[in-house]
C-alpha cells in the first residue's frame, strides 16, 4: 500500500473552504461582528495541540490581510 501526501508519524492538518460557514447581518458594516466556524480535521497519525488557524482575505492586487486569528 503506498499513501502519498499524508504523513503516518505526524499530524496532518486539513480544512476546507467547502464546509465554511459565516453567520452574522446579511449587510455587515464595518465593526459589525461575524462569526466564521469550519471543522479543522487531522488525517496524521499522531495528535495536534495548540494548532494555530488563521483567517486572512486577499485584497485587490494580492496582497493578504489577516482578518482573525484562533488556536
Amino acid at each position: 500500500l503506498a499513501l502519498t501526501g499524508v504523513s503516518l508519524t505526524a499530524p496532518d492538518l486539513s480544512l476546507s473552504s467547502s464546509q465554511l460557514t459565516i453567520s452574522g447581518p446579511d449587510a455587515p458594516n464595518a465593526g459589525d461582528e461575524m462569526r466564521v466556524d469550519f471543522p479543522v480535521r487531522n488525517f496524521g497519525a499522531a495528535a495536534a495541540g495548540n494548532v494555530v488557524v488563521a483567517l486572512q482575505r486577499i485584497l485587490p492586487g494580492g496582497s493578504r490581510e489577516e482578518v482573525g486569528r484562533t488556536v
